[in-house]
Order: structure tokens, then C-alpha cells, then sequence
């Protein structure tokens, strides 16, 4: 409910996420915006409000391939949990990356 009320701020909101889950960003900095978007997208009711944040969905599997990479392993394991809980409730959101998805798992 809340999510649809803030549509003005989808745009800034975007930028935000995009920004933070950039391979420049400590992992902690990726791992909170993974968080951060994923409670935002569950509180998304309409699949067109949530589809202009598809985008980001690499830069998600790569904030968990980083983390693998660097043996961050509680980074990891926290990004692999709200990923799951993401897929659990929203996997028409994921379904564009299916095959990225089950690739980078």
C-alpha cells in the first residue's frame, strides 16, 4: 500500500538502489540496499509499480557473487536469504532473470 503512495519517488528511489548496489560500494553498503529493495518490493501490490526496478536485479546476483568471491560469508548468507524471501513472494518480479538467477546459484 505504502509503495504504490510513494509512485513520485520511484524515480529517486531507483537511483538509490542503483547507486548502492554498485560494485564500488562496501559490501555492507550492497548487502543494505539488497535489503532495503527487497521489503520495498514485497510491499509492492502491482507488478507494473515494481517492473521499472527489474533492472536491478543484476547488480543483486552480483552484490551475492562479490560477497562469495571475497569468503564474506555472513554478507553472503544475508543476501541469499532476502533473495529467497524476494523470490518467494514476488517471482513474477524475478521471472525476466530466471535463468541469471538459477545461473549465478
Amino acid at each position: 500500500f505504502i509503495a504504490e503512495k510513494w509512485t513520485q519517488f520511484h524515480a529517486q528511489l531507483l537511483q538509490i538502489f542503483r547507486t548502492s548496489l554498485q560494485a564500488n560500494q562496501p559490501l555492507q553498503v550492497r548487502n543494505a540496499a539488497l535489503r532495503a529493495l527487497a521489503s520495498f518490493l514485497m510491499a509492492v501490490e502491482d507488478f507494473k509499480t515494481a517492473a521499472p526496478f527489474q533492472e536491478l536485479v543484476p547488480l543483486m546476483l552480483l552484490a551475492i557473487s562479490d560477497a562469495l568471491q571475497a569468503n564474506a560469508e555472513d554478507e553472503c548468507r544475508d543476501a541469499i536469504e532476502v533473495f529467497v524471501e524476494l523470490a518467494d513472494s514476488q517471482i513474477k518480479f524475478l521471472r525476466k532473470d530466471l535463468q541469471s538467477c538459477v545461473n549465478a546459484m
